[in-house]
């Protein structure tokens, strides 16, 4: 039902093509990546760990006629302190995981939210992970790939151990 509720919204009237008419709809691939992503983790993450969804963050001062800066991570490990934030990406990683706006994305939640541990999770063939620990900042940053291919045994141990990276002492 998850799955018809997401082609039902993407669904849109397209152009003509083909010879056989019917209805084309396009999907927003980051959006469903995203939301695999915390559904299998919601799933799967023990209760004693706080996993919290796209939950919004006014992360400045407040100045009179000014608007405030929001910003509003996938998922985030913990509430006072945030312990990690997971931003989910779907794009292909090249030679170099690396991306560079979404580094700077990740480390502004960091910075902003105080959180020391940042995760950037993209699909993947096989499950790699990528740890950059920063020499001017107590922030690390991991940039993991995620299993989106294989049978359903082998998405769940790759879901598995995501979240065994979760759970903060």
């Amino acid at each position: 039902l998850g799955l018809c509720r997401l082609l039902v919204d993407g669904s849109q009237p397209g152009e003509v093509s083909g010879s056989v008419p019917a209805p084309a709809f396009l999907l927003d691939m980051a959006r469903v990546f995203e939301r695999y992503l915390t559904e299998r983790l919601l799933a799967v993450v023990p209760s004693t760990v706080r996993l919290t969804p796209q939950r919004r963050f006014v992360v400045n001062e407040m100045v009179a006629g000014q608007a405030d800066l929001v910003v509003r991570p996938d998922l985030t490990v913990g509430d006072d302190p945030i312990h990690v934030i997971v931003d989910a990406k779907w794009k292909r990683l090249d030679a170099t995981p690396l991306v560079t706006a979404d580094v700077y994305q990740m480390l502004a939640y960091c910075t902003s939210l105080g959180a020391e541990q940042g995760m950037l999770v993209y699909p993947g063939k096989r499950d790699q992970k990528w740890k950059y620990r920063l020499t001017g900042s107590p922030v690390t940053l991991t940039i993991r790939t995620l299993r989106v291919v294989g049978t359903e045994e082998q998405l769940a141990a790759s879901i598995k151990r995501l979240a065994r990276l979760l759970q903060v002492k």
